[in-house]
């Protein structure tokens, strides 16, 4: 939550006070809402490719917005879900299967927090990807 904040405060102030003005209606699916999200944070933090693959535009349509609710929250901005406090950095020196921790650049989680996720635990490496985001694969 702290990351994306600072992504946040990194748009253009006029940006920021127009995603206030309909998160503080609650008006998440606004049109104007969504195509603010969309340029300002989804094109730079989940995929950076013009146009996005067939497949990215594919699993978004068909993406299940009650269980991403239900976890996330109505977008990346605002966090109402299960993950809102949900922390497990101290379990990961329990994972010891081989893992590779795989990030971006300009992802919507801090690189660093994906470098120190795999410092944690006993078998992993970390990648970042230094022109990638979110969908970096």
């Amino acid at each position: 939550m702290d990351y994306i904040h600072i992504l946040r405060k990194q748009l253009p102030i006029e940006v920021q006070k127009n995603l206030e003005y309909y998160e503080n209606k609650g008006e998440y699916d606004a049109p104007e809402y969504q195509d603010l999200l969309f340029k300002s944070l989804y094109r730079k933090h989940l995929c950076r490719l013009d146009p996005w693959p067939s497949d990215v535009q594919h699993g978004f349509a068909l993406m299940n917005n009650q269980v991403y609710n239900t976890m996330q929250g109505p977008n990346e901005f605002v966090i109402t879900g299960n993950f809102k406090d949900w922390n497990r950095w101290e379990d990961l020196a329990h994972i010891h299967t081989p893992c590779l921790v795989i990030g971006a650049r300009y992802d919507t989680m801090n690189p660093n927090d994906l470098i120190e996720m795999a410092r944690r635990m006993p078998n992993a490496q970390s990648h970042i990807c230094e022109n990638g985001s979110h969908l970096a694969m």
